[in-house]
C-alpha cells in the first residue's frame, strides 16, 4: 500500500453468497434424462454483468499453473471435495521477515490466514459432489450496486474469482484510475498478488482492505494497515455492500433450475429489479443522506481532537498513531507461556559457555608465558568469537526488557520472579480471551448464515415443498447447535475476563517494588461491556507486548486514555474529510448526468 498515493477513483467490495446454489442433473428434457451436468437452451439477458465460464476457466488455469493447489491430509475424499480457501496459493516464508513490498511480518498474515480457515475451512460451503453451481461472488461499488458477479462451481471460495472480477473491472476502466477493494481477506489477496505476480499490469493501480464486519477476525496488526477506519483513503465505506446487497435484494432459490435459468433468474432479480427499483431513483437521495452523516460524525470528531490534552492536534494525533502502527506492526518473535523461563536459561547457557572460554585464554596465556595477544591468529580468533558472545549476551539480556532491575548474576534468581511472571500470564489470558471471542463471534456468524439460508429457502415459492423442508430442518438443527455452542461459550468469557482483570490488580500492586518502576506499563482493565463486539477500537487489541520504549517512558498512545480517544477521533476527522471529497466529485457528476439525460430525451 503506497503511503504517497492517498485517493482512488472507485471502491468496490467484494463477497461470495454459497445460498445462491444450484442441483446437479435437474434438467426435466427426456433426451437428457440420466446425463451428467446437461445444460437447459442458452438464454442470456444482453444486460447481464454475470461472466463468461470462459473467462472464469482461464483465471483457474493460469492460477493452477503458477501455483496449484494442495489437498489437506486425512480422508481422500474429503480432501477432494474440500477445496482450500485462504492458503491455496500461500506459502509462508520466515515468521519474522516482512517481504518486499508488503507492510506486516510474514508471521502475521499467516495468523490472519489461519484464523479464517479455522473459521469456516473446515466445513463444506456447498459440495461440488450434489451442486453444478454451489454459489455467486459479486462485485457492488460503495454505492452498493452490483457491477459483476461471477457463478461458483467450487466448493470454497477459491482466490481466482476474485482475481478474474477484479480483472475484468480492471480493462473496463481507464488506464490510469486506481481502485480501492474492500474484501474480508484483503489482506491476504494483496499478498498472494504481491508474492506471484499475477496482475502486473494492474497491481501498482490497487489498494486493499479488509471489509469491516470480517476485521475482528484479523490480527492487530493486520488492522492496523488493512482497517479501513485505521487506513487511509477509505472514507466511511465499510466493505459491507456485498452482506446488504444479498439480504435486500428479492430472494430466489434457483436450486431445481437449469443453468441458464439459473443465470436468468438472477439477473433478471438480482440486477434488473433491484438496480431500477431500489438503487438508481434513490441516487440523489443516498448523496444526500451521506454528506449529511459525513458532516455530523465530522463535527463530532473535530469535538474530540480540540479538546485532547498535551497541545496534540490533528496532525500530532495523526503522528502518534503513526508510531503506535510502526511500534505495533515491527517483526516480534511468537508467544510462550515458557518464554521468560527460557530466555533466562538461555542467557545462563552462555554466560557459562563464556566462563569456559576465558578459562581457555588464562590457561593459554600460562602456557605461551604471558597474555594471547589479540594481532596473532589464534588469539584474533578467541578474542573475537569471546566478544561476539558478550554482545549476544547483552542483546538477550535486553530483549527481557529488565530495564535497570538486574543484571547476569541475578538472572538465576528471576525465574520465578513475580513481575515477569505476571508479564508472561496476563499475556496467556489475553490470548486465551481474544481466542474465545473470535471463537463465538464466527459461531454468531454460523447462525446468521442459517438464518439466511432459512429465509431463502422459505421465500421461492416454485421450490419443491420436500426441498423447503430438508433444508429448513437442516437450518434449524444447526441454529440450536450454534445457538447452544454460543451459550456454552459465554460462562468461559466471563471466567477468564475475571482472572485477566485479577492479574491486573496484582501488576499494580507490585508496582514500585522489588525494582519494579512506578509507572511501569500495565495493560488496560477489560469491561464486559461492548467486548463481545470485538470493535476495532476495544482495549484489548491494545497490545504493547510491555515492551522496552525509548527512554523508559511509555508512550502517549498507549498510557493516556484521553490520547487515544483523540486518535481515533483525528481517524474519523480524516474518514469524514476524504468521504466529503468523494461526495463532492460524486454531485458534480450526477449533474452532468442528469445534465445529459435531460438534453438526451
Amino acid at each position: 500500500m503506497d503511503a504517497g498515493n492517498t485517493s482512488v477513483d472507485l471502491i468496490v467490495c467484494l463477497d461470495a453468497n454459497f445460498q445462491l446454489k444450484r442441483n446437479r442433473d435437474r434438467d426435466q428434457r427426456q433426451e437428457y434424462k440420466g446425463q451428467a451436468r446437461s445444460l437447459d437452451p442458452e438464454v442470456t439477458l444482453p444486460r447481464t454483468i454475470f461472466l463468461s465460464e470462459s473467462q472464469i476457466r482461464v483465471w483457474e488455469e493460469r492460477v493452477e499453473a503458477v501455483r496449484p493447489s494442495r489437498p489437506k491430509s486425512g480422508d481422500k475424499r474429503k480432501a477432494k471435495e474440500m477445496e482450500t480457501t485462504e492458503a491455496d496459493l500461500m506459502d509462508g516464508g520466515r515468521a519474522t521477515e516482512i517481504e518486499p513490498g508488503m507492510n506486516l511480518p510474514n508471521a502475521t498474515y499467516d495468523a490472519c490466514r489461519d484464523s479464517f480457515i479455522a473459521a469456516d475451512g473446515d466445513q463444506i460451503k456447498a459440495s461440488s459432489t450434489f451442486f453444478d453451481s454451489t454459489g455467486v461472488m459479486a462485485m457492488l461499488c460503495h454505492h452498493d450496486r452490483p457491477l459483476l458477479l461471477a457463478n461458483l462451481k467450487t466448493a470454497g471460495e477459491k482466490q481466482f474469482y476474485a482475481f478474474v472480477l477484479i480483472s475484468a473491472l480492471m480493462n473496463s476502466l481507464p488506464g490510469h484510475w486506481r481502485v480501492g477493494i474492500l474484501y474480508n481477506i484483503g489482506c491476504q489477496l494483496h499478498r498472494t498478488l504481491q508474492k506471484w505476480d499475477f496482475m502486473p499490469q494492474f497491481f501498482h493501480r490497487l489498494v486493499f482492505a479488509v471489509s469491516i464486519f470480517h476485521a475482528y477476525g484479523h490480527q492487530w496488526a493486520c488492522q492496523l494497515w488493512y482497517h479501513p477506519r485505521k487506513a487511509e483513503l477509505w472514507g466511511l465505506s465499510d466493505g459491507e455492500g456485498c452482506e446488504r446487497f444479498w439480504s435486500e435484494a428479492p430472494k430466489v432459490n434457483p436450486r431445481s433450475q437449469g443453468h441458464w435459468g439459473v443465470l436468468h433468474g438472477l439477473t433478471r432479480h438480482l440486477i434488473v429489479e433491484y438496480i431500477h427499483e431500489m438503487k438508481q431513483a434513490g441516487m440523489g437521495k443516498w448523496l444526500r443522506d451521506q454528506v449529511h452523516r459525513a458532516n455530523e460524525r465530522l463535527n463530532e470528531a473535530l469535538a474530540v481532537v480540540d479538546a485532547c490534552p498535551h497541545q496534540l492536534d490533528l496532525d500530532g494525533l495523526l503522528a502518534q498513531f503513526k508510531e503506535q502502527r510502526e511500534f505495533q506492526t515491527k517483526s516480534v518473535d511468537r508467544q510462550s507461556r515458557t518464554k521468560g523461563t527460557w530466555a533466562i536459561e538461555q542467557i545462563l547457557a552462555l554466560e557459562g559457555a563464556l566462563e569456559s572460554q576465558r578459562g581457555i585464554l588464562v590457561m593459554l596465556s600460562k602456557e605461551l608465558g604471558g597474555l594471547v595477544r589479540d594481532d596473532s591468529v589464534g588469539g584474533q580468533s578467541l578474542h573475537k568469537e569471546w566478544k561476539e558472545r558478550r554482545e549476544n549476551i547483552a542483546k538477550k539480556i535486553k530483549a527481557l526488557r529488565l530495564q535497570d532491575r538486574t543484571s547476569a548474576d541475578r538472572l538465576a534468581s528471576l525465574k520465578k520472579d513475580k513481575w515477569i511472571n505476571l508479564q508472561l500470564n496476563i499475556r496467556v489470558l489475553q490470548d486465551q480471551l481474544l481466542k474465545k471471542l473470535h471463537a463465538r463471534k464466527f459461531e454468531l456468524a454460523n447462525l446468521e448464515c442459517a438464518h439466511t439460508s432459512q429465509a431463502m429457502g422459505m421465500s421461492f415459492v416454485i421450490v419443491k415443498v420436500w426441498i423447503s423442508e430438508t433444508n429448513r430442518n437442516e437450518d434449524q438443527k444447526t441454529k440450536a447447535h450454534v445457538e447452544k455452542a454460543v451459550k456454552h461459550r459465554a460462562p468461559g468469557i466471563d471466567v477468564t475476563l475475571n482472572k485477566y482483570n485479577a492479574l491486573r490488580k496484582d501488576m499494580l500492586r507490585e508496582r514500585g517494588k522489588n525494582g519494579v518502576k512506578r509507572d511501569a506499563y500495565v495493560p488496560p482493565e477489560l469491561s464486559i461491556e461492548g467486548l463481545y463486539k470485538l470493535d476495532v477500537d476495544q482495549d484489548i487489541w491494545q497490545n504493547a507486548d510491555m515492551a522496552d520504549f525509548e527512554g523508559g517512558k511509555v508512550p502517549l498512545w498507549l498510557s493516556d486514555t484521553e490520547v487515544q480517544d483523540g486518535i481515533r477521533a483525528a481517524q474519523e476527522v480524516k474518514s469524514c474529510q476524504e468521504e466529503l471529497f468523494r461526495c463532492e466529485r460524486e454531485h458534480s457528476n450526477l449533474r452532468l448526468w442528469l445534465l445529459n439525460d435531460y438534453e438526451a430525451v
